[in-house]
């Protein structure tokens, strides 16, 4: 039975509009051999509605239509934020508890806001796992969901055949593998 795996905003930005900022460039080849692999392992690839709206803001109008055509050809199954994902969302708000501290160095209450509802959108249509490169915020807000939250695959570990014939616990190896490096990149700060 094919798993649902649900993707964060970031990942259709570098492997969809191939845009990338300074620095971030070799996201873009990643993230579409990432949509490859997911393809080729037979996964549900679910888009929280959210994550389309986010999409679209930075697009100029006269694009939205064919955007959303090259999402549909894709045929990954959309999920609407309802009334199961608001419930979640606001269970996952009050277990967080954000704080201008706990939000981290230049993130808003709002962007922490708009990443619990895509959360809670995923767990709403029964994604398995959560991919996104924020690790340590959705980490965070999916303690106690039935979600794992993993980072997007090195561009080796896409071509590794292990990670297409186990592909469940190759996403615990490499969340692990993310959590340690994050916790070791964020050594001494503190969070709420």
């Amino acid at each position: 039975m094919p798993r649902i795996v649900a993707l964060d905003t970031n990942i259709l930005t570098w492997a969809l509009k191939e845009k990338a900022t300074l620095g971030q460039e070799e996201m873009i080849p990643r993230c579409q051999a990432f949509l490859e692999w997911l393809d080729k392992k037979g996964d549900i690839v679910l888009i929280p509605e959210i994550v389309v709206s986010e999409l679209l803001m930075d697009l100029p109008e006269d694009q939205h239509t064919e955007f959303l055509a090259k999402l549909d050809a894709l045929q990954f199954l959309m999920q609407p934020h309802d009334r199961q994902a608001s419930l979640l969302a606001a269970r996952m708000w009050g277990k967080a508890r954000p704080t201008p501290v706990s939000v981290g160095f230049g993130v808003s209450r709002k962007q922490v806001r708009v990443d619990i509802l895509i959360l809670a959108a995923a767990i709403a249509g029964q994604a398995s796992v959560f991919y996104t490169n924020n690790i340590r915020d959705f980490l965070r807000f999916s303690e106690g969901f039935r979600i794992q939250v993993s980072d997007i695959p090195l561009y080796d570990e896409l071509k590794d055949p292990q990670l297409l014939l186990f592909g469940d616990e190759a996403d615990a190896q490499i969340t692990q593998r993310e959590a340690s490096d994050n916790e070791e990149d964020n050594a001494g700060e503190k969070f709420d």
